[in-house]
């Protein structure tokens, strides 16, 4: 980050490292957010086919899993839209990262 560079930046050099991880914290949840929704909006259709669920169980399995986990965090955003408050931890970015594993 271009501030830390700064010589001024010492007396908040903890809160700006702090502010700087946040910031990729955030970032990385928002990305994978992304990217779940966009895997889950082409694959929803194909995997609500009855056809597919018989077909491909096993995969069926892994969307629905997916599609439970996706939803639960979407609610949890619709309750809650305060994002900065929300990620305060990478538990809902690791949760998108292995959603977005299974989608692949």
């Amino acid at each position: 980050m271009f501030m830390k560079a700064s010589p001024f930046i010492k007396p908040i050099l903890k809160k700006a490292s702090d502010l700087e991880i946040k910031l990729i914290l955030v970032q990385d949840t928002l990305e994978g957010w992304i990217k779940c929704q966009r895997s889950w909006k082409y694959l929803e259709p194909i995997f609500g086919s009855d056809d597919i669920k018989k077909k491909m169980p096993l995969e069926h399995r892994k969307f629905e899993s997916v599609d439970r986990t996706l939803r639960i965090l979407n609610e949890q955003f619709n309750k809650d839209p305060h994002l900065w408050e929300a990620i305060d931890t990478d538990k809902m970015k690791n949760d998108f990262d292995m959603a977005n594993r299974s989608l692949d």
